[in-house]
């Protein structure tokens, strides 16, 4: 934060120490942040069902302080702005059991069907592992599932131009830096089953029961887990002559942190149908090297009869060019020659973006059995809303 405002620190003192000019004019400007933003992500978590579009972003507010001097036919301007609190959650429960290997069509466990997981993930992984070809690990009908979603950005723009107490059209270039935090992720809990393939049989069955009755601690190590807490004995299955059973969450998580620095070129027009009322419109438009770091976790935990916890974590990072493009239109009422009234709208769109959700299901296992994380760059972030403030001028 510190760092952030330095350019508009410095700027404030260049205007209180340089000498001023009769045509020189200074303005300040704080403004309160209400903005929207689309959820762009559509990664599928749980087939037929639930997805990271299921969760749709709050409205969240933000300020945006500004600072800037025309002497001339020039003016040079410096914007911070900040918006957090993007946020929402998906949830509901499943009707069907929710299945971690690959035995969905199998009659015996499932006659009326059932769910898996839509992604590549170390649960599969694990329960299609050498000890459990023989059976088919699920979570009971009714676990509980939730998608959710969490967004912040901080944006620096500091750029020169013509003069707009001079130009009612005018252009400006400069320097800009945004920072987008990005996290999603997917939540499921329920009551953990492990069961024959070929005949449905499990721990209380008086015949034909097959061994491991459960997913197996080696299971998860093979798959990439590493034991963080709790017995460190896998998890088992269900059985009726037991009063209690083992429960299980699993938590897949994304998150990413975009840094974008680059250039953007700005043209607005500016007029005055009369001495109360200004109206401005602007297009600004950026070509930017983001610097972007992503992580991708998966937690596994017991409950109940199991105190298990199974952690695996992947972290990437790599850059790329982002395209930006940012119109809004404000009014400003001037409530005096140096104070006004200002309210707007605008439009934020940001190629080349890390979002959370997609995060999920970035991982990719080879032919070899080795496991890696490519963060997922093709996002697009689309923010939008309005803005209300006070504008001095001097």
């Amino acid at each position: 934060m510190r760092q952030t405002l330095l350019p508009l620190l410095g700027l404030g003192l260049a205007l209180w120490v340089l000498p001023r000019s009769a045509c020189a004019q200074s303005w300040f400007e704080a403004d309160y942040l209400f903005w929207g933003r689309a959820n762009t992500s559509d990664r599928a978590f749980v087939t037929g069902g639930l997805g990271s579009d299921d969760a749709d972003f709050d409205v969240a507010s933000g300020y945006r302080l500004t600072l800037g001097t025309g002497v001339g036919d020039y003016e040079v301007e410096a914007i911070f702005s900040k918006i957090e609190g993007w946020n929402d959650a998906s949830f509901g429960l499943l009707g069907l059991p929710l299945v971690f290997d690959d035995t969905l069509p199998n009659p015996i466990l499932y006659p009326a069907g059932a769910a898996t997981l839509a992604f590549n993930n170390g649960l599969y992984t694990a329960a299609t592992g050498a000890l459990e070809t023989s059976e088919g690990e699920f979570l009971t009908p009714g676990a509980f599932i939730a998608a959710t979603v969490s967004s912040s950005l901080r944006d620096l723009q500091v750029q020169l131009g013509t003069n707009r107490d001079r130009h009612w059209f005018r252009w400006g270039i400069g320097y800009r830096n945004l920072r987008l935090t990005e996290a999603g992720g997917l939540q499921t809990a329920g009551t953990f089953d492990a069961l024959d393939v070929d005949d449905g049989a499990g721990p209380a069955s008086p015949v034909g029961n097959g061994p491991n009755d459960g997913l197996a601690h080696a299971s998860l190590v093979a798959a990439g887990f590493t034991n963080v807490g709790g017995a460190a004995d896998g998890f088992d299955s269900l059985n009726p002559l037991i009063p209690s059973a083992d429960g299980l969450t699993a938590l897949f998580a994304g998150s990413t942190v975009n840094r974008l620095d680059g250039v953007q070129v700005q043209g607005a027009l500016r007029g005055s149908p009369n001495e109360i009322v200004t109206f401005e419109g602007f297009l600004r438009l950026g070509l930017f090297y983001n610097r972007i770091e992503g992580s991708y976790t998966e937690v596994v935990a017991g409950s109940r009869d199991d105190d298990s916890v199974y952690l695996r974590a992947f972290s990437d990072d790599r850059s790329r060019a982002s395209f930006g493009v940012n119109p809004g239109v404000r009014a400003l009422l001037n409530l005096t020659d140096y104070i006004s009234l200002t309210a707007g709208y605008e439009l934020l769109v940001l190629t080349g973006i890390a979002l959370g959700p997609d995060q999920i299901g970035s991982v990719q296992t080879s032919l070899l059995g080795t496991t890696s994380y490519k963060v997922d760059t093709s996002g697009v972030f689309v923010g939008h809303g309005g803005n209300v403030g006070l504008e001095v001028r001097w």
